[in-house]
């Protein structure tokens, strides 16, 4: 297996959503507790995007009016869905380079951005489904390329304090090869702490827990998985979870924020508290969790409707 810590990966940077329009997404963040940090244009690109930000969380709703643009690219194919997951890393040349030795096909080439309030260093690299992984490195306050302001965030919005998993769905034809694919560029392995059945989520996590990452197999139709595979038209990423300290007060928050945004919750052994949302991008939803001091990953076929 390969070495995770040659790639410097120092922990979930933030994530991209492309969408149709933005004005039509946007408040649903507002409504979760997120700030709206900062605003880029990109006119090369014909494209706009938003930065909204809670502790530890950045998420970047993104759309492109240019047909030639990979983000309208990926909406066309997919709809509204989540299109980049960026690791902040060490050095994000370093991270790509050895990537793409160990197989992987870059998506977006090095490139460095520098402005007078900070620098940033960025590549990219193709997965599952048109989905793409970056690595970021940064100095300074510069948050990403078009950004002009530096990127500043105290916001504590409703308690949700980082991405815990990113969790995946990917037809069983190319279940193993993905699989191989995360093991073999990112040095990522089955945690011993996490049973592992039949019909549970494959988990893969970082030696030192900073990436965690689940993937859903559809071995019997109709279920969720083929649910979600049909309507994305092909693989892609099924939710996004996010951490919490103390989960009454942050559900409280967001159901006052959203009104019925919340379904349900269910503690598992008395340790693990999560939640979750409906489907609110596209097939997409999230899913909140407490740990407290737990492993696992609790329910593994919940379905929002």
């Amino acid at each position: 297996m390969s070495d995770f810590f040659a790639l410097g990966i120092l922990g979930f940077d933030h994530v991209e959503f492309a969408v149709a329009d933005l004005e039509k997404v946007s408040p649903l963040f507002l409504r979760m507790g997120f700030e709206k940090a900062a605003v880029r244009e990109m006119k090369d690109r014909n494209l706009r995007s938003v930065l909204y930000s809670q502790n530890q969380i950045a998420v970047v709703l993104t759309q492109s009016a240019s047909k030639t643009d990979p983000v309208s690219k990926f909406v066309e194919a997919h709809g509204d869905g989540l299109y980049q997951v960026t690791f902040r890393c060490k050095d994000a040349m370093t991270a790509f380079e050895l990537a793409v030795q160990r197989g992987a096909l870059m998506a977006e080439g090095p490139k460095t951005i520098t402005r007078d309030f900070g620098q940033v260093n960025f590549a990219s690299i193709k997965t599952y489904g048109d989905v793409r992984h970056g690595f970021i490195s940064r100095e300074g306050s510069l948050f990403s390329e078009g950004f002009e302001i530096p990127f500043r965030s105290q916001n504590e919005g409703v308690g949700l304090k980082g991405i815990d998993h990113i969790g995946a769905c990917i037809s069983h034809l190319d279940f193993a090869e993905w699989l191989q694919f995360y093991e073999q560029v990112f040095g990522l392995k089955v945690p011993a702490t996490v049973s592992q059945s039949p019909f549970s989520p494959k988990v893969l996590e970082s030696p030192d827990s900073c990436v965690k990452m689940t993937f859903n197999e559809s071995l019997v139709s109709p279920n969720q998985i083929q649910e979600f595979l049909e309507v994305n038209h092909g693989p892609g990423v099924q939710h996004l979870a996010f951490s919490a300290d103390d989960m009454a007060y942050s559900l409280q928050a967001l159901k006052k924020g959203g009104g019925s945004f919340l379904e349900k919750s269910a503690s598992c052994a008395g340790t693990l508290v999560q939640d979750y949302s409906p489907h609110v991008i596209g097939p997409f939803f999230f899913e909140f969790l407490q740990r407290n001091g737990q492993t696992g990953y609790g329910d593994p076929i919940y379905s929002p409707v």
